[in-house]
């Protein structure tokens, strides 16, 4: 619906009140330029969501055929932290004595 400004002036709060009953634009004829109300829709937070692509490319079965164990560096971690942790000063007891 196309109108003019004097006419949104006269019925503002009516053709504010179609625009969000019936959703439907309305165009404001302005110096040569159009103005456009438009009802804002609001997206559900599913819609906003990037999609993740191609998680696993291939026969899904094949993953259970994968060698783990070639992967599994749960050994080496532990003795890298069991030597780290050999390496570091033993820290001073913070326990005052009590007074009798």
């Amino acid at each position: 619906m196309r109108i003019t400004p004097t006419r949104l002036r006269q019925n503002l709060y009516a053709i504010l009140d179609e625009v969000l009953e019936k959703s439907t634009p309305v165009e404001v004829m302005r110096k040569g330029r159009i103005l456009r109300i438009v009802a804002e829709e609001k997206m559900s937070k599913l819609d906003r969501l990037k999609g993740m692509g191609k998680l696993w490319v291939g026969d899904p079965d094949d993953i259970f055929k994968i060698d783990w164990i070639k992967e599994w560096r749960e050994p080496q971690i532990l003795d890298e932290m069991a030597r780290e942790t050999a390496l570091r000063k033993p820290r001073k007891s913070r326990v005052r004595p009590r007074a009798s």
